[in-house]
This record gives structure tokens, C-alpha cells and sequence, in this order.
């Protein structure tokens, strides 16, 4: 509807006229279209060359150093042992005042006794060591030890007090110096 004797534009009338050369050529062509007259050769080696940085590496893959647990070894099955009333400590007795050296402490370094002290606190993990998730060999290279940077290093989000409680067997004796 033109009421006012306007002409509409016809949207052919905006496109832009393609030359003869372009428009019979494949688009393989096209693309590799220069702007160097025909019968000239074109010097590549004179062309100013652009150097990409080479890409970062992508950051190494963090290694799982989880192992497979025995059946019925889960977090789930430890957390149930653990508050079943069963004695997690290996007749050591729970305490949370005993005071335990770290020399006693290095006494007690084998899978069948097994004791190591975390942020103060003394733990016999004897009966733990099947229930942790990276193995009992990396444990036992702490074993009869004060483990808490190593500890913090890899679990620093657990919460031990709750995981170990029922293994806490006393807390670990400080050594304070005289002035």
C-alpha cells in the first residue's frame, strides 16, 4: 500500500554488482584469490611473517593415588564401624587428656600397630589403615610419626577430629622452651 506515490526499494536494488571474474569462480578460488596482477609472480619470502606464540600446555592431569579397597572397606562402612562401640583403639583406651610423647609414639609403626599424630591429637589407625581411600602404603610411610603436614597437604577439607575420633587415643605432649 503506497499511498503517498512513494516507491518502495526493492531489496535487489541494494546488493552489490560482483564482477564477472569472481562470480564464475569456485569458492576453492575465491579463497585463494590474490591481489597480485596476473603474470607476476608473488615473492611469499618477502612477506612479513607473523609468529604465534606456541599454545600453553594444558596443566597436567592430577593423579588419582586412590586404590582399590577391599569389599566392605567404603568411608560408609568405616563411619558405621567406628560408632558401633567396637574398641578402635587396640585396648589403648580412648582418652582425650592422656599426654603421649612423640618418642612413644615412633614406637608404634607396623600395620599391626600403628599410631601417628595429627593437629595435637594421637590416633592409633590400626584398624583404619584397610578404610583409607589412597592405601595402606602411604599411611605407613607416616606411621609412628607427627603427620599433620602431610595431611593438610593432601585432606585439608577432612574433618579427622570426626573421621579418627574413635581411634583418638590421647593428645600429642608439646615441647615448650625455657627462657
Amino acid at each position: 500500500m503506497n499511498s503517498g506515490g512513494d516507491s518502495l526499494l526493492d531489496p535487489a536494488d541494494s546488493l552489490v554488482p560482483v564482477s564477472s571474474d569472481l562470480a564464475t569462480m569456485s569458492i576453492s578460488e575465491t579463497l585463494n584469490a590474490s591481489n597480485t596482477p596476473a603474470g607476476v609472480e608473488e615473492n611469499k619470502s618477502e612477506l612479513p611473517q607473523t609468529v604465534m606464540p606456541a599454545p600453553k600446555p594444558a596443566p597436567p592431569k592430577k593423579v588419582s593415588r586412590k586404590v582399590e579397597l577391599k569389599p566392605g572397606h567404603s568411608l560408609t562402612h568405616w563411619v558405621n564401624r567406628s560408632k558401633s562401640g567396637e574398641d578402635m583403639t587396640n585396648k589403648v583406651g580412648l582418652s582425650e587428656t592422656r599426654v603421649i610423647t612423640l618418642q612413644e609414639v615412633a614406637k608404634h609403626n607396623q600395620e599391626s600397630d600403628c599410631w601417628m599424630a595429627i593437629r595435637g591429637k594421637v590416633y592409633n589407625i590400626t584398624k583404619y589403615l584397610d578404610y583409607h581411600p589412597g592405601g595402606v602404603d602411604i599411611l605407613m610411610k607416616e606411621a609412628g610419626k607427627e603427620a599433620t603436614a602431610l595431611f593438610d597437604k593432601n585432606h585439608r577439607w577432612v574433618n579427622i577430629e570426626r573421621l579418627l575420633a574413635s581411634c583418638q587415643i590421647g593428645v600429642l605432649k608439646t615441647m615448650t622452651l625455657a627462657i
